[in-house]
């Protein structure tokens, strides 16, 4: 049942590839349990791979595409790339 706490908030967890499958998973799924909105978010174009004890584990694929910051004074002429 999920928690007055968490109900209508979004989460983004940020990760590349290497992280440990473990301490992503999880997190996310103890945060949907409670009902946060979850977005994977990731620098690259490109699926992800997790790291799982010992060998490579499952590739993820992002929610959203994280991109740098904007420096101050400038503009940016595209926004980030969502799939």
């Amino acid at each position: 049942m999920a928690t007055p706490e968490l109900r209508g908030l979004t989460v983004a967890i940020l990760a590349t590839t290497g992280f440990e499958q473990v301490e992503f998973t999880e997190p996310r799924k103890a945060l949907d349990d409670a009902g946060a909105t979850t977005r994977f978010v990731a620098p690259t174009a490109e699926r992800v791979r997790a790291w799982d004890r010992t060998d490579w584990g499952a590739r993820s694929r992002r929610t959203l595409r994280s991109t740098p910051p904007t420096p101050p004074g400038s503009t940016r002429s595209s926004s980030p790339a969502a799939s």
